[in-house]
């Protein structure tokens, strides 16, 4: 090619083998820097800045995609979203006299991620505005092995507790281990979430227990139910706050979480 352009890179929609999107809707969704469209369980990403080499157009889809990825599997579990790369469209600006070439790039990405089968109507929602630090990444990967069965809940959920203070305290510049003033500070999640969050992952849990004093009562249906969605949200808080520590956002209270008797 003479003048090459990316106008568009392409991925397949994966899952694991107890998620159906055969009836799902397409999505369409407008971005500042491309337009997404998923059909059939393809996604393109049509670009809208001129992009001479598929590298180049990577650095500004992948980390969207790497966003939309950690999103749905927060929301809808392990293996329920993942977005393979394919391929680019290419087209030619000045091409040679008497010859239209619009090609697709042979490079693929390498990546390293009887029961009922759960339908969806609907593709997960794009992402919202996150990131992914360290922290954040480190308290997903927890939650993972527990949606996989591989750590108990109650270990996990005081886990990201933990992670939240100490990422407190550490944007205050304070050292030792932060407080909960610090945590509902910095995160915007109140004090009785913290507690009530410690409170059944120390004195719950049955043989999952974390501590001794949790062996003797197990976790009811509304505790487990309570604990996940309180686990997904201060995540996703937290992948808000290390984008943008300084917006403002409605603190996460009782009431944003399923009730418990």
């Amino acid at each position: 090619m003479n003048r090459p352009k990316v106008v568009a890179l392409i991925y397949d929609v994966e899952h694991g083998p107890r998620i159906d999107y055969k009836s799902t809707a397409h999505l369409v969704r407008e971005e500042d820097k491309f337009l997404i469209t998923i059909e059939n369980k393809k996604a393109r990403f049509q670009l809208k800045e001129h992009h001479a080499t598929e590298e180049s157009a990577l650095r500004v889809v992948q980390p969207y995609v790497q966003r939309w990825e950690f999103s749905a599997g927060l929301a809808r579990g392990p293996r329920t979203f993942r977005l393979k790369y394919r391929n680019a469209e290419i087209r030619d600006l000045d091409p040679t006299p008497g010859v239209v070439e619009l090609r697709a790039s042979s490079r693929h990405a390498i990546r390293g991620g009887g029961e009922l089968t759960i339908g969806y109507d609907s593709y997960p929602p794009p992402p919202p505005e996150i990131l992914i630090s360290p922290n954040v990444q480190s308290m997903y990967d927890r939650f993972m092995k527990y949606c996989n069965r591989m750590e108990p809940l109650p270990s996990v959920a005081y886990f990201c507790v933990t992670v939240l203070k100490h990422e407190a305290a550490r944007l205050e510049g304070n050292g030792g281990g932060g407080s909960d003033e610090q945590t509902v500070q910095t995160f915007g999640i109140s004090r009785s979430v913290l507690k009530k969050i410690r409170h059944l992952s120390t004195k719950k849990g049955g043989a999952a227990a974390r501590k001794a004093t949790g062996l003797q009562l197990e976790l009811t249906d509304q505790d487990v139910r309570f604990l996940n969605k309180a686990i997904q949200a201060i995540i996703l808080r937290a992948a808000e706050v290390a984008h943008n520590p300084g917006a403002t956002r409605d603190t996460l209270t009782l009431a944003d979480l399923p009730k418990i008797q």
